[in-house]
Parts: structure tokens; C-alpha cells; sequence
């Protein structure tokens, strides 16, 4: 799958609300499960210039660059929860699956038939 393909289906998905968006981004986005919407408060945004700063490595001093969230605004995810197994039911597939076996095979008897045929 082409990653344009990707990004269709995922933002498609984001509009139905079953994944959101946990980075702050256009490009290399990444997506989590709907319930993970806590995720994205959390994850740092990409570091973008500081409009006024100069070009090189920032002084120590530099009041644009001495940006750092304080403890109290990091906030904590809940603890995760062990799923239950989900048991699905492949009656239905496998029923499916032998109707394409036998139309095989006949369509393979079929073609070798012919072929004999034509051969006499």
C-alpha cells in the first residue's frame, strides 16, 4: 500500500473517529487508536524556528530557546488494562473458502477438458 493510499484511509478513519492524530505535524504523521486521544497532550511538538532568532546554536541565555514544560503541566496517562482474548467465529470463512476450493477444481477439470478436446 503507497503511503498517499495510507494517509486516505487513516485520515478517513480520523474523521470517524476510530484513530486521532498524536503528533502535531503535516509530514510523518503518526496515528493512534481513538482511545489513546490522551497521548497527543503528551507528545512534544517538532521543533520549528523561533521567529527572531538567528541562524547557529542558541547561548545558554537566549530567552527563545529556554522553553521546558513544568512538572505540574505533564499530564499522567491511566494505567493500561490487560484485554480480554476475543474468540472469533471462522464458521463462515471456512465455508467461504471451501466454495473457492470445489470452483477451482472444477474450473481446473473444466480446462483440462477442453485442452483434451481441442488436442483430439
Amino acid at each position: 500500500m503507497s503511503m498517499k493510499s495510507a494517509l486516505q484511509l487513516l485520515s478517513a478513519f480520523q474523521d470517524r473517529g476510530i484513530v486521532v492524530e498524536v503528533t502535531h505535524r503535516r509530514a510523518h504523521r503518526l496515528f493512534g487508536l481513538a482511545g489513546m486521544g490522551a497521548l497527543r497532550d503528551v507528545v512534544k511538538p517538532p521543533t520549528r524556528p523561533v521567529p527572531g532568532r538567528k541562524h547557529g546554536r542558541p547561548r545558554k541565555d537566549d530567552p527563545f530557546t529556554t522553553q521546558s514544560i513544568p512538572d505540574e503541566e505533564m499530564t499522567q496517562l491511566p494505567p493500561l488494562t490487560r484485554l480480554d482474548p476475543l474468540q472469533f467465529d471462522y464458521e463462515d470463512l471456512a465455508a467461504a473458502m471451501n466454495q473457492a476450493d470445489e470452483a477451482m477444481l472444477r474450473s481446473s477439470r473444466l480446462i483440462a477438458r477442453l485442452k483434451r478436446q481441442k488436442a483430439s
